[in-house]
């Protein structure tokens, strides 16, 4: 009730207002907090439920005076019953925290010894492939070049010979005046003529015969390479599927 001069005077109604009830708590618990705090305890109190904390335990309730008695007694009572057996459910609470914990902490260390398994074993079959693409293409490179010397040896000489007959044809060719008129009239010219075009057809002959050799060279490697493209993507895919059976496991 408000206090006026002859005494009590009207209820108060605003005082049962539960917003002002839960500031009167707040505040409460904090002048509780600082001094716990000026004397250097640890223990700090929350005006909230254990609910709106975001705890997971059960709230106990107050004994009050007669269960209070009873148990100092050595009798029990019913709240104070209630009170252990929600005190035994928030320790069972807390020992399965506790396993949790210990279970996710080794799931933890599974997952981490897991992942540097597959790491290592994604990594070995990388290097053991890009290892193998190096080598075949040594090995290719090395065929290349003994192709390119067994033609320079099988034609070098007879593509010698074929320019310096094209070049001496071509250099009858650039006769002028008298000289020229008896050659074309004893039909030099013309055999001269005839010579330059078969010595072209000559080298042209030797240059398709090489480049059918390089071209096919050329396809046999990249067969190899297809193959060995194929045979690494089956290896991915089979250490693929041994690294799911593995995390199944």
């Amino acid at each position: 009730r408000e206090m006026i001069g002859t005494g009590f005077g009207r209820k108060e109604r605003d005082w049962n207002s539960p917003a002002l009830l839960e500031n009167w708590r707040e505040r409460w618990a904090e002048r509780q907090n600082r001094e716990f705090e000026r004397r250097g305890l640890e223990v700090r109190v929350d005006h909230r439920s254990f609910q709106r904390q975001g705890l997971d335990r059960e709230p106990t309730k107050h004994l009050g005076p007669i269960a209070t008695k009873m148990e100092r007694s050595g009798r029990e009572s019913e709240i104070a019953n209630d009170n252990r057996a929600t005190r035994d459910r928030n320790q069972q609470r807390v020992d399965n925290r506790g396993s949790l914990r210990l279970i996710d902490l080794e799931m933890e260390r599974e997952k981490e010894r897991f992942s540097r398994w597959k790491a290592a074993k994604e990594q070995d079959l990388k290097q053991r492939q890009e290892n193998e693409r190096q080598q075949i293409h040594a090995r290719q490179q090395a065929q290349k070049e003994r192709l390119e010397s067994k033609l320079e040896r099988e034609n070098q000489s007879g593509k010698e010979e074929l320019k310096w007959r094209a070049a001496a044809a071509e250099k009858r060719l650039e006769a002028r005046g008298i000289k020229a008129l008896f050659r074309t009239m004893l039909g030099r010219t013309q055999a001269d003529r005839a010579e330059v075009g078969e010595v072209r057809q000559a080298m042209d002959a030797v240059e398709q015969q090489e480049k059918q050799h390089a071209e096919r060279l050329r396809a046999e490697q990249a067969a190899q390479q297809a193959r060995t493209a194929a045979g690494h993507a089956i290896q991915q895919e089979r250490l693929k599927q041994g690294i799911e059976r593995a995390r199944e496991r």
